[in-house]
């Protein structure tokens, strides 16, 4: 007995598809190649390159109406960053995205944060996802990145929504990131 939505399935898995590739559709997504930014990539690659030789790179703010491709910029050219690295046999900086809008708040950054170094609780245990003093889970964050000697490009794109939600914190986030450089071993 066929049921109801065979024929529409059917109907996928034989005929071509409306879009040539679906992942472009994904905000994550990276385009092999992008046209009409080359200054700004440029800007990037001159401020991060030297993460290339193992030095902290200046922090950077990139300001700009919604859509006009600072996220895809920012991926793309840490895409090319790790790539070059790899190629030239030389470590790679660790490379994270946060949407602050969607995590909302400074514990969920920092959370982000140590997940995408694989920063544990003393215990070995995963950093919970509530429940520690921001300040500790910052420690735990900072120890990981000190014990790993790497350098880390944090992107925390829409960071305003942060500011905007709780000034004090947002500033908060902001400060002890930027600041973070001078304190690690």
């Amino acid at each position: 007995m066929e049921k109801p939505l065979d024929k529409l399935f059917d109907k996928f898995l034989q005929g071509q598809g409306i879009f040539k590739d679906r992942n472009a559709l994904r905000p994550t997504y990276v385009p092999a190649e992008l046209p009409y930014r080359d200054e700004q990539m440029g800007r990037l690659g001159a401020i991060l390159g030297p993460t290339l030789r193992g030095a902290p790179p200046s922090n950077i703010l990139c300001y700009g109406k919604t859509g006009t491709g600072k996220t895809v910029v920012a991926r793309y050219v840490l895409s090319l960053l790790v790539d070059k690295a790899n190629q030239s046999n030389v470590r790679a900086p660790l490379a994270a995205f946060v949407n602050c809008r969607i995590v909302g708040t400074n514990y969920r950054v920092l959370k982000n944060l140590c997940d995408a170094i694989n920063a544990t609780m003393p215990d070995g245990s995963d950093v919970p996802f509530t429940g520690l003093p921001t300040d500790e889970i910052r420690s735990i964050f900072k120890k990981k990145l000190d014990s790993d000697s790497n350098i880390m490009v944090v992107v925390l794109d829409e960071v305003d929504s942060l500011v905007k939600r709780d000034v004090g914190q947002g500033n908060d986030i902001l400060y002890g990131l930027t600041r973070m450089n001078g304190e690690l071993e």
